[in-house]
């Protein structure tokens, strides 16, 4: 086994995709070669990169979910892979797809695309690893982190012995698809606290437009006497 993963997020090296990558290569070392590109290094040698692929005997792909679809850098290179002439009918590629929300359906219609996309190229559909609720981990204590970077050591470690992604360890992965009615009403609570958009906020104050949000929020909050 010959093994490429490829970090899709914009973030490059700064990215949680690039975190949960290098931990499921943390697993896999020492079993079969392996190596990891970032995308957002190659934006420039795209088509160079797409030429590489032959040399695998697997691909993961390992990126966030950005407006229920992908990274730009992720789509270019999928459509240089679909104008290139290599034959890939004998790679065996797989997908990682993390976001910020906590529930995993949210992926599940990417996902569909990914397996299609890849029965176009001919190639072996590995799966999607879906993860929910990975945005923050990076400022998140060892002790919050523990048991997803666990997971997905055992995922790569796995995937070296089987060439397979664990279904019991994808299913907790995924997990939760939805939230229950009671976890929904602990949610709301939370939300009351702020406790739920904090990491958001330090964001927005870090990049000096958490007034501008504020006054936006003010200027488009719904009149609720005038709805229905």
């Amino acid at each position: 086994m010959k093994l490429l993963l490829i970090n899709g997020s914009p973030r490059g090296k700064a990215s949680n995709s690039r975190i949960l990558a290098g931990k499921f290569l943390e697993g896999f070392k020492n079993k079969h070669d392996s190596e990891i590109v970032d995308l957002r290094k190659e934006i420039d040698s795209i088509s160079k990169l797409a030429e590489r692929l032959s040399d695998f005997t697997h691909i993961i792909m390992v990126f966030p979910l950005y407006t229920d679809s992908m990274p730009a850098i992720v789509k270019r290179l999928i459509e240089e892979i679909g104008n290139s002439k290599i034959d890939l009918s004998g790679l065996e590629i797989g997908y990682i797809v993390q976001s910020g929300f906590p529930e995993s359906y949210q992926s599940e219609f990417l996902e569909k695309y990914l397996k299609k996309l890849t029965s176009r190229i001919k190639a072996k559909y590995l799966g999607t690893i879906i993860k929910g609720g990975v945005e923050g981990i990076k400022i998140q204590p060892e002790w919050m982190t523990r048991k997803l970077f666990n997971n997905f050591r055992e995922l790569g470690r796995i995937f070296a012995e089987t060439g397979e992604f664990d279904k019991i360890v994808k299913n907790t992965l995924a997990d939760p698809r939805l939230f229950s009615k009671r976890r929904l009403r602990i949610f709301g609570l939370l939300q009351k606290t702020g406790l739920t958009n904090f990491y958001w906020n330090s964001q927005l104050k870090k990049n000096k437009v958490f007034e501008n949000e504020l006054l936006l929020l003010q200027k488009n909050k719904p009149n609720w006497s005038k709805i229905g």
